[in-house]
């Protein structure tokens, strides 16, 4: 029954815990000791439990967590037929709006306009299509179809390096020409350096619900993703004095502008260090070192969702704000990913 890792921390612990109820070190605290994760010497194995170890060892399998690719929704959809979509909707484009219905130019192209575009889109899909990248273009799609054509509500053109893609346009999930604009697609999806594809998309917050409520419906399992915020070290310095009944000025000599140092760092700088020493403050700062990162509160991320396909992610209920009493991811985006 292990709560934090080293023996030395238990009163940290204790602190800790009076910070997440808003009470006073020592209102509550666990009895006895033992509470860290404790050495196989302090647990005392017996002989025969060791044994039994060496041979588990021997015979366990090993597994690995997690997948090589993206789990992304089971859509029908033949790359072939996508791309040939593209095209004819490359070609209404470059007909409408760059060449206004001049038929002659189009079909001659004497400054090779059409052909920059056609070989940009074969580029583009080639790099989307060869990475498993479709579906995701196909769902964001949707999710825009829904708001222009359904709800005919108004949203966001295309913001950040999504803009620079041609596919993207073509698909309607942004209205930026990226070869007007001579906007880069490798700014988007480098094919040197492949990462997932990052499309913003912008609602109206009264649109918000109605987009997540559609995707659940179509998708099942679609959660907001959680998000924590932790004890920074002014944060910390407080909550701890606070919870301790210690009187401290130390938040006076942790500057305001980002980034905040740590307290780490700010043990380094004479002006902080020294007033540590001179209050005989060691121990407290101490505590607050170990301390300082810890989640302090949880809520929904302003617009990450994930789309749980695999039956994976622990949810949990939000308790906060606009997002009260929906289901939010218990991870954080970046343990998602």
């Amino acid at each position: 029954d292990a709560h934090f890792l080293n023996k030395e921390d238990n009163y940290a612990h204790e602190i800790a815990l009076a910070i997440s109820m808003n009470k006073k070190a020592g209102d509550f605290k666990f009895d006895g000791s033992g509470y860290h994760v404790m050495s196989e010497d302090e647990i005392n194995i017996p002989q025969s439990c060791k044994d039994l170890t060496e041979i588990v060892s021997q015979e366990i399998e090993t597994y690995e967590f997690g997948y090589s690719t993206w789990q992304l929704p089971e859509i029908e959809l033949d790359p072939e037929h996508e791309l040939q979509k593209l095209r004819m909707k490359l070609d209404d484009y470059l007909l409408s709006e760059v060449y206004k219905y001049d038929f002659d130019n189009f079909h001659e192209d004497p400054d090779g306009t059409v052909l920059s575009y056609r070989e940009r889109l074969a580029f583009e899909f080639d790099v989307i299509n060869k990475n498993g990248f479709l579906s995701y273009f196909l769902i964001v799609a949707d999710i825009c179809r829904f708001v222009d054509e359904d709800l005919k509500s108004i949203r966001g053109w295309g913001r950040g390096s999504a803009a620079g893609s041609l596919v993207a346009m073509l698909y309607g999930i942004t209205k930026i020409d990226p070869l007007k604009w001579k906007l880069y697609f490798e700014r988007f999806l480098n094919p040197d350096r492949i990462s997932p594809p990052d499309i913003d998309l912008d609602f109206k917050p009264d649109d918000r619900p109605l987009v997540l409520e559609y995707m659940r419906k179509k998708y099942g399992r679609v959660y907001q993703i959680g998000t924590y915020t932790t004890l920074g070290s002014k944060e910390v310095v407080l909550s701890c004095a606070k919870a301790t009944n210690h009187y401290t000025d130390l938040t006076e000599y942790i500057p305001v502008e980002a980034p905040v140092p740590t307290i780490a760092e700010l043990m380094t700088r004479e002006a902080f260090s020294n007033h540590v020493k001179e209050t005989g403050e060691e121990d407290f700062v101490s505590i607050c070192m170990t301390l300082e990162g810890f989640p302090r509160n949880s809520s929904a991320h302003a617009s990450g969702v994930i789309i749980d396909v695999a039956d994976e992610v622990p949810v949990k209920i939000s308790k906060s704000g606009t997002s009260a009493n929906v289901p939010v991811a218990a991870y954080d985006m970046y343990s998602l990913e």
